[in-house]
C-alpha cells in the first residue's frame, strides 16, 4: 500500500504523529510512560506512582521525607515488609532514570512499620554534598537546566525530521562542553557536578559521560523523543550513553565518544568532533572497525543496581532522511501527488480535515468512485471492529507484535485486521467481546471507538467509577476528542467513518498537548 504524506496538510500532521505523550510542558510524566515503570513488580509500579505524585515530588526537591500506607491484612509482616522494602528500591531506581531533570538525588532512605493491618514505608530522599552543604539552589539549577534545555529543544524542532532535530542536540552537546578529565579528583571532594546535567547545559562545568548522557535525555524528553540512560561497558571501561526510541524503534547515541576533549565551552567547532556514535544500530560499525554491539555493552542489562531490560536496538542506525510517518512515504525524487479529493466530502465539513490526514497517512483510502468517475469516501458508512482497530493499528505505524496467536475464535491469520488485533489485545487495548470473540465484523460504537483510542494513548486504567467505557469518556471530554461531531453522543451509537476518523484524528492532537 502506497502512504503519502507531501502534501502541506500531511507534513504538518505527520509531524503531530511525531510527538508521543512524552513531550509534555513538564518532565514529570505519567508513569506508565516510562521504560522501566512496566518492569516493576506490582509493589513496585504503586510506590512509583506514589512518587510521581506532586507532594511526593516537592519532597524530592526539598528532602523532606514522605510516607506511603499499604493496607493488609498481611498473613506475614515480616515477609510483606521485606517484600514492599525491595520493591522500594527498585521503584527508586526507575524512578531516577526517568527524572534526570532531579540530577540532585543520590538514592534514599527507605523503612517500613506498621503491623499485619497495614505497613508505612517512609522515603527519605539524599542529595549529593553539593545541594546538601554545598550551598546551591534546587530550585534555581533546576530553572537553569529547564531554560536550556527548552532553548535547545525549540531551535532544534526547526531543524527537519527526527535525525536533523536529534543531531542538533547532539552538536550542540559536543561544542558547548569539554569532557572532565579530572572527575576523580571531583569524586573525591564530594562533587557531584560532572555526573549531572547541569554540567553539560549550563555554568561552563565540565561534564563525564553520564552528564552527557542526562543532558542528551532531558533534551530528546523535551522534544518528544523517548530516551534513556544505559550502564554498562564501552571498550572495556564503565560508561553510560543513551538509547532515543523512534517510529517505535531504538537507536543508540553516545555523546560522549563524539566529544574529544579538544573542545570548550562556546567554542566553535573544533574539528575533532565526530559523529560516528550517532542513532546507531547494533551493527553499525563505528570507529571503522567495530559494531556498536561489539563495543558498548550494558552491565548485564543492570542499572542503578537493579535488573532492568534494556530495549533492543535497531540492527542499522536512523536513515537522516528519515521522516514522521509510515516507513515507505516520502520516496526522494518522486512528484508530489495533490491529496485526493472526495465527492462526497465537502471541504467545510467538520471531519474533511480529518479525512485528508487519515488518507495522506495511510490510514484508510476512499470506498470507490461515482457514476462520474469521482472519488468516494463514504462518510456514514458502517465501520466495523474489524475496520476501527486496523485505522488504529495504521495510525501507529504497525508496530510488531511478540505474540503470534490471537485466542479470539473468529480471528484469523489470513485475516486483513489480523496483526491490528495481536498488537491491540498485545498492549491491552481491547479485551475483545467474550472470553474468546472479537466480533470483528460488527459495528463499532463510539463508546468503543473511544476506549480503542484512550487506551493506546494513556494505557490500560483500572476504573473504580461506572462502566467500562467512563474512562474513555472521561478523557474525551477532557481533550475535546468527540466535540463539532454532526451527531449527539451516545455511548452504544455506531460510529461511522466520518466520526471514526475524526476521533482518531483529534486524538493524535491530543498527544502533541
Amino acid at each position: 500500500m502506497k502512504r503519502i504524506a507531501n502534501c502541506a496538510l500531511a507534513l504538518i500532521l505527520a509531524l503531530v504523529l511525531a510527538v508521543p505523550a512524552w513531550a509534555l510542558d513538564e518532565w514529570d510524566m505519567p508513569a506508565d510512560e516510562y521504560v522501566f515503570y512496566s518492569q516493576l513488580s506490582e509493589y513496585g509500579r504503586s510506590i512509583y506512582e506514589e512518587m510521581c505524585k506532586p507532594e511526593s515530588l516537592a519532597c524530592f526537591r526539598s528532602g523532606e521525607s514522605f510516607t506511603m500506607r499499604f493496607d493488609g491484612p498481611f498473613d506475614d509482616f515480616n515477609a510483606a515488609s521485606q517484600t514492599i522494602f525491595a520493591a522500594s528500591s527498585a521503584a527508586l531506581s526507575a524512578f531516577e532514570l526517568n527524572h534526570p531533570n532531579l540530577f540532585w538525588l543520590k538514592g534514599s532512605s527507605d523503612g517500613t512499620s506498621g503491623n499485619t493491618g497495614r505497613i508505612d514505608l517512609t522515603v527519605t530522599p539524599h542529595f549529593a554534598e553539593n545541594w546538601s552543604s554545598g550551598g546551591r539552589s534546587t530550585a534555581s539549577d533546576e530553572a537553569a537546566v529547564t531554560a536550556v534545555v527548552q532553548q535547545i529543544a525549540a531551535e532544534a524542532s526547526v531543524q527537519g525530521g527526527p535525525y536533523q532535530q536529534l543531531l542538533y542536540a547532539h552538536d550542540w552537546l559536543t561544542k558547548h562542553n569539554i569532557y572532565n578529565g579530572t572527575a576523580a579528583a571531583a569524586d573525591a571532594a564530594g562533587d557531584y557536578l560532572p555526573w549531572t546535567p547541569l554540567s553539560a547545559l549550563t555554568d561552563g562545568l565540565s561534564p563525564v559521560c553520564e552528564g552527557y548522557a542526562k543532558a542528551f535525555q532531558l533534551i530528546c524528553g523535551e522534544l518528544g523523543y523517548p530516551c534513556i540512560m544505559v550502564d554498562g561497558l564501552a571498550n572495556g571501561a564503565g560508561h553510560s550513553w543513551n538509547q532515543v526510541q523512534i517510529a517505535g524503534q531504538w537507536y543508540a547515541v553516545d555523546v560522549t565518544y563524539d566529544d574529544p576533549t579538544v573542545s570548550g565551552i562556546g567554542s566553535p567547532d573544533s574539528g575533532y568532533e565526530t559523529r560516528d556514535h550517532f542513532l546507531v544500530g547494533a551493527d553499525t560499525v563505528v570507529d571503522g572497525t567495530h559494531r556498536f554491539a561489539d563495543t558498548h555493552i550494558p552491565d548485564g542489562q543492570r542499572i542503578a543496581g537493579v535488573y532492568f531490560t534494556i530495549p533492543a536496538l535497531a540492527s542499522q542506525g536512523l536513515d537522516p532522511a528519515f521522516t514522521w510517518g509510515p516507513p515507505d512515504i516520502d520516496e526522494p525524487g518522486t512528484d508530489e501527488p495533490e491529496p485526493i479529493r472526495f465527492a462526497d466530502v465537502d471541504d467545510t465539513a467538520y471531519f474533511a480535515p480529518a479525512v485528508q490526514w487519515a488518507v495522506a497517512m495511510g490510514v484508510t483510502k476512499g470506498t470507490g468512485k461515482d457514476a462520474g468517475g469521482s472519488d468516494l469516501f463514504s462518510p456514514l458508512a458502517t465501520v466495523t471492529r474489524g475496520q476501527a482497530v486496523t485505522f488504529l493499528y495504521r495510525a501507529m505505524w504497525e508496530p510488531e507484535t511478540a505474540s503470534a496467536e490471537t485466542p479470539f475464535t473468529d480471528v484469523n491469520a489470513n485475516d486483513y485486521y489480523y496483526k491490528a488485533v495481536l498488537w491491540a489485545i498485545e498492549n491491552g487495548i481491547t479485551n475483545g467481546t467474550g472470553a474468546d470473540t472479537f466480533s470483528p465484523d460488527d459495528p463499532v460504537t463510539r463508546g468503543q471507538m473511544l476506549t480503542f483510542l484512550c487506551r493506546t494513548i494513556n494505557g490500560p486504567a483500572e476504573n473504580a467509577e461506572g462502566p467500562w467505557y467512563a474512562p474513555a469518556e472521561r478523557w474525551a471530554a477532557e481533550n475535546g476528542i468527540a466535540e463539532g461531531t454532526a451527531e449527539a453522543y451516545t455511548t452504544g451509537g455506531q460510529c461511522p467513518r466520518c466520526d471514526v476518523v475524526y476521533y482518531l484524528f483529534h486524538a493524535i492532537l491530543s498527544m502533541a498537548g
